[in-house]
């Protein structure tokens, strides 16, 4: 299991035994490192850092220790996931769009320019779960304060997302998959037949 956390002053990448033994950090930097995310073949970890100055992804390997930027836009970076094979990190970022609109993009493990997986010019895009497919994709869109903000009791209108299904290419496809409330943090089940999500719909 890989965990944040603050217990040695600041937040650092740590892993440990499912039983609660064993438990390692990972980092050790002046920097925030948060959310870390196991590649699905368990040879890396990809976490967001703001250790250089705006908040970027990067990756640890596993075998060695060392640590890999992959991003460096001047916007901030999301991390999201990992596409199936361990090959690309996904994120969504705000660099390229306005008005803190997010898009969805791509990037090797291994390093290199990212890839734009979904990125429409008046609508934000995040919380992107790559399925079992290569190029095909679950994100949460349409409702850009709904990934700051829960009610406890009810929803507001106004922040409501939707999951729509995105088929990457030179002009993706785009599919709903729900409307009402807030629906966030889609996953796929291991055959890819079902998406799971969490939603607020029911109040």
């Amino acid at each position: 299991i890989t965990f944040e956390s603050d217990r040695d002053g600041n937040r650092e990448i740590y892993v440990m035994n499912v039983d609660g033994s064993g438990q390692t950090r990972l980092t050790n930097n002046p920097g925030s490192d948060r959310f870390p995310s196991w590649s699905p073949d368990g040879t890396k970890i990809a976490f967001n850092s703001d250790r250089d100055g705006g908040l970027d992804i990067y990756v640890i390997d596993l075998g060695d220790g060392s640590v890999s930027r992959l991003t460096y836009a001047s916007g901030s970076e999301q991390l999201n996931g990992w596409s199936r094979d361990s090959q690309w990190v996904y994120f969504s970022s705000s660099d390229q769009d306005i008005s803190s609109v997010s898009d969805v993009y791509r990037v090797r493990a291994s390093g290199g320019m990212p890839f734009t997986v979904a990125a429409d010019k008046y609508e934000t895009e995040f919380f992107a779960a790559p399925g079992p497919d290569e190029g095909v994709i679950a994100i949460s869109t349409r409702g850009n304060m709904a990934r700051g903000q829960w009610w406890r009791n009810g929803h507001a209108h106004i922040d409501e997302a939707e999951i729509w299904l995105v088929e990457e290419g030179e002009t993706p496809t785009y599919t709903p998959l729900t409307t009402g409330g807030k629906n966030n943090w889609a996953m796929w089940s291991e055959s890819g037949d079902n998406v799971y999500f969490m939603s607020d719909r029911s109040g």
